[in-house]
């Protein structure tokens, strides 16, 4: 029995849907997030959560990939597009499972210079626009 604990909800991952049955539901419904979200719906009941995540990060080939557990494991699944019916396109030829821990910590190293380079960013122009607004009141 193959477990993994997520958000305090411990899962048994030989119990989720396998990834040829999301391929399956993609080929009949689209592959879009829409159709990710309809085929996750069971899951959000059961555990309160889709067991999938967005990861909005390029890999130089993707505009970004969403995280899926399935019953063989974790699925990295990536889009290029977006449209305002279906949202996130999927490429689901370049879907691939994630192999080791070694492939998930490039995605961590990844995701943490994301956070820590837009977290600076955003204190420089909130400092930036608190300096302006004093500048404003000076001149009052």
């Amino acid at each position: 029995m193959k477990r993994i604990k997520i958000n305090g909800a411990e899962l048994d991952i030989g119990k989720l849907k396998s990834r040829q049955e999301l391929m399956a539901y993609f080929n009949e419904n689209g592959p879009t997030h829409s159709a990710l979200m309809d085929f996750c719906e069971e899951y959000r009941e059961k555990y309160g959560n889709e067991l999938c995540w967005s990861y909005p990060i390029s890999d130089g080939k993707h505009l970004g990939t969403f995280l899926v557990l399935v019953k063989e494991g974790i699925l990295s699944l990536p889009y290029n597009d977006a449209d305002k019916v279906g949202y996130e396109l999927f490429c689901v030829d370049d879907a691939v499972m994630f192999e080791d821990y070694g492939d998930m910590e490039i995605f961590i190293d990844d995701w943490n210079t994301f956070h820590t380079d837009l977290l600076q960013a955003m204190k420089a122009m909130r400092d930036y626009l608190y300096n302006e607004e004093v500048a404003e009141d000076g001149k009052n």
